[in-house]
């Protein structure tokens, strides 16, 4: 990424966790993530968080309740991770990089989530 465009992002971060309020949520979430005890169980963490960073995202692009099963319940149009990732690619709230990195973050988190306790 060239060095304005990273800037250029790095703004609209910014901008996002000020009009947001919500740094302290990404602070207790990233303690949260540091304190598991295996890399899957961190791994599930951030994945989870993810999703979530993702749906509120979308419900603010598209203007609709983060609440609204009707897009994010059980078998609706953004119910897995995978759909939430190409729903925000194909409104622009992500671009092809990020978009990239989210299907990263899902392949590993698939992988961990067979060797969760949970799972055995």
């Amino acid at each position: 990424m060239a060095l304005t465009a990273q800037k250029a992002a790095i703004g609209r971060m910014r901008a996002l966790l000020a009009s947001s309020g919500e740094i302290k949520h990404f602070l207790q979430f990233a303690q949260e993530a540091y304190n598991q005890k295996s890399d899957c169980a961190a791994a599930l963490v951030i994945a989870a968080n993810t999703d979530n960073a993702l749906r509120y995202g979308l419900s603010r692009r598209l203007a609709v309740a983060y609440e609204d099963d009707r897009l994010f319940g059980n078998d609706s149009p953004m119910d897995t991770f995978d759909k939430k990732i190409r729903m925000a690619a194909a409104v622009q709230l992500i671009g092809p990089e990020t978009e990239n990195n989210l299907q990263i973050v899902k392949q590993i988190r698939n992988a961990c989530s067979f060797q969760h306790p949970a799972y055995i």
